[in-house]
């Protein structure tokens, strides 16, 4: 932790102070503590998710379930309403959505933000014009998604290297 101080002319309550009128149109030294341990705020992919729930491979399994009791711990992690659409969807697939109803109520609280028009407009903007033609336009839109609300992507799809140049979010490829 460490602080920063400066000088200032308090003139309204932009700064939520208790009893600030005492403080109107005064000059005050201000001292702001900062904690530079910042958490990072994770992004998973719904295939993070399929893993932590569907034994399809006990390694990545296993490296799920770590990961996301890690971030779940320090309440870092954000789904977008698309990973909980592919990650049910998926699910219905496997024949799991039964079975796996605890777990999807639990994700669900975890949905974070919305994928307006602007976002979808922007993934498809980078889809659209070649060389990045071909991309798939959900991958596009988790990129796009955790741009807005996250620091890291966190896969095991090494498709996310093909888009790590058209973002400056930390890319994070499990194997």
């Amino acid at each position: 932790m460490y602080a920063i101080e400066f000088e200032t002319d308090i003139t309204g309550n932009f700064i939520e102070l208790k009893d600030y009128e005492q403080l109107l149109n005064k000059h005050a030294k201000v001292i702001v503590l900062v904690d530079e341990m910042r958490l990072t705020v994770i992004f998973f992919d719904t295939n993070v998710l399929v893993y932590f729930a569907i034994n399809q491979d006990v390694r990545k399994q296993s490296i799920a379930q770590i990961l996301i009791q890690q971030v779940i711990e320090k309440q870092t992690l954000v789904i977008s309403p698309l990973v909980i659409i592919e990650f049910i969807f998926v699910l219905s697939k496997f024949n799991q959505l039964v079975e796996q109803d605890k777990v999807v109520s639990f994700f669900q609280q975890l949905v974070k933000g919305q994928i307006d028009s602007n976002l979808v407009l922007s993934a498809y903007q980078l889809c659209a014009h070649p060389p990045e033609q071909g991309k798939n336009i959900n991958n596009v839109i988790h990129l796009k998604f955790a741009e807005q609300h996250c620091e890291k992507i966190i896969t095991f799809d090494s498709d996310f290297k093909s888009l790590a140049s058209f973002s400056t979010i930390k890319l994070e490829l499990q194997s």
